[in-house]
């Protein structure tokens, strides 16, 4: 009983899917904080595996949410969602225009929609890839504008 409730807990809390990236981006500005986009797909068992292990923990973990706005994009749905400049798509239009072509891959954004470091693509050792993450984050942070103000345009 004790395992089955340990396992559970890691899908207490788990990533948000992406909905309105506009709005996490004004987020994003107001707080310094980089957003964090976990791209997915249903066909992927590596993305299930680092949702399960790494990023569902991140999601409910206070040090990371005051540090980090993180969302999930499956790229072969069909959910919508309102892009970093307001405009509706859906997912699978939206990670077909970031290119997003092999997953899991991980990007790092400003409140524009920039990339603030290189996009974490694919899994190369589950052994070592919270650190290749959170060295990915740590940069992310430090390369985030301190004044990032979203202006419309």
């Amino acid at each position: 009983l004790l395992l089955l409730l340990l396992s559970l807990g890691s899908y207490a809390n788990p990533v948000q899917f992406a909905t309105d990236l506009y709005a996490d981006s004004i987020d994003s500005a107001a707080e310094s904080r980089p957003l964090v986009v976990l791209y997915t797909a249903s066909y992927c068992i590596y993305c299930e595996a680092v949702k399960t292990e790494f990023f569902n923990h991140i999601a409910s973990n206070p040090e990371y949410q005051s540090r980090i706005i993180l969302r999930e994009v499956v790229i072969d749905g069909d959910m919508t969602l309102t892009d970093f400049s307001g405009t509706p798509t859906n997912h699978a239009k939206y990670g077909a225009e970031r290119n997003v072509k092999l997953v899991p891959t991980v990007s790092f954004y400003d409140s524009h929609g920039n990339d603030l470091v290189e996009p974490l693509v694919g899994v190369r050792l589950m052994d070592f890839y919270m650190w290749y993450l959170n060295q990915r984050i740590e940069d992310a942070v430090n390369a985030y504008p301190v004044k990032s103000v979203k202006q419309d345009s």
